[in-house]
């Protein structure tokens, strides 16, 4: 993978809401990243959401 993981801001269209469970030390991982770039954990979450479901797709679209 060559393309970086972006830090932006406001995501886009209708949002909703839902529960995971995470390790502690990921989520210190999230928090710190988060302070880093002042943005809420959420914000990095649902960034690093996107960033792996759009380098999934290449991926499988590779091996196929």
């Amino acid at each position: 993978m060559s393309e970086s993981f972006l830090i932006t801001s406001k995501p886009k269209g209708k949002n909703v809401g839902i529960s995971i469970r995470i390790s502690q030390e990921l989520d210190e991982r999230l928090q710190c990243l988060a302070k880093q770039h002042r943005m809420s954990r959420n914000a990095v979450i649902r960034l690093a959401l996107e960033y792996a479901l759009e380098h999934l797709d290449e991926e499988k679209e590779a091996d196929a």
